[in-house]
């Protein structure tokens, strides 16, 4: 899919949504080749964070370092809620 931006007004270019639409969050996924429900997204924007989760991704507001590390590493820990999709191994080369 590919976008782009136009002055002009008679164009019938569509611009990319912008945060925080939820649609632009969907299209990283798609792009990065990545699941919302495996994906954490940090901003320090409630709006932002909204438009994330409403997507489907995790979304941590940033407030300080410590915070949003924390809220990571509980996110990303055994029982947390992340779970990588183990069937995609995204590591190996091709």
């Amino acid at each position: 899919m590919s976008w782009s931006r136009s002055t002009t007004s008679n164009s019938t270019t569509t611009a990319p949504p912008e945060r925080p639409d939820p649609r632009i969050y969907a299209l990283a996924c798609s792009r990065l080749d990545v699941r919302p429900a495996e994906t954490v997204f940090v901003d320090d924007s409630e709006a932002c964070i909204a438009g994330a989760r409403e997507s489907g991704l995790h979304a941590v507001r940033y407030q300080d370092n410590l915070q949003a590390i924390d809220e990571i590493e509980a996110l990303l820990s055994p029982g947390g809620t992340v779970e990588p999709e183990l069937s995609h191994d995204r590591t190996q080369a091709t």
